[in-house]
């Protein structure tokens, strides 16, 4: 089963590999965001469960992710920055209370690649929003 819109399916019950090495996502649009000045918003509606975008960025180790002077949350070895280069889901928002992605780590053809699945429905023109891992209320 799948979801059709802006030209593509979107499916809703394939292997997640496989959803990220073909890029099969439902449209996402940027916009002012009541949450933090930009967000990402649904352009279609997307099922539960459904691959919503994949986080991009450089790749740095911790050693060049200090020189550059900025505060990162990351793993033991590496960081992956998307000030420079990456796509619209670097402006996905933190909520605790409203989330609604889920994001996994995934292991494709090799490479490790952060991938984001809805975790309910999602209408068009909602604000897509995830847990970043942080103590702190918001």
């Amino acid at each position: 089963s799948g979801l059709s819109g802006g030209g593509t399916t979107v499916r809703t019950r394939c292997c997640r590999n496989v959803q990220l090495q073909e890029g099969l996502r439902p449209r996402l649009l940027l916009g002012p965001s009541a949450a933090h000045e930009l967000g990402v918003f649904a352009g279609e509606e997307v099922a539960e469960g459904a691959f919503v975008g994949e986080y991009t960025g450089e790749v740095l180790s911790l050693t060049e992710a200090r020189s550059r002077g900025r505060t990162y949350d990351a793993a033991d070895t590496v960081v992956l920055d998307a000030m420079y280069c990456g796509n619209r889901t670097k402006f996905i928002n933190h909520s605790v209370a409203s989330s609604n992605l889920e994001v996994k780590l995934l292991s494709v053809c090799g490479d490790i690649r952060v991938a984001s699945f809805a975790t309910s429905a999602l209408r068009p023109g909602e604000e897509l929003f995830f847990h970043y891992g942080y103590t702190e209320s918001g």
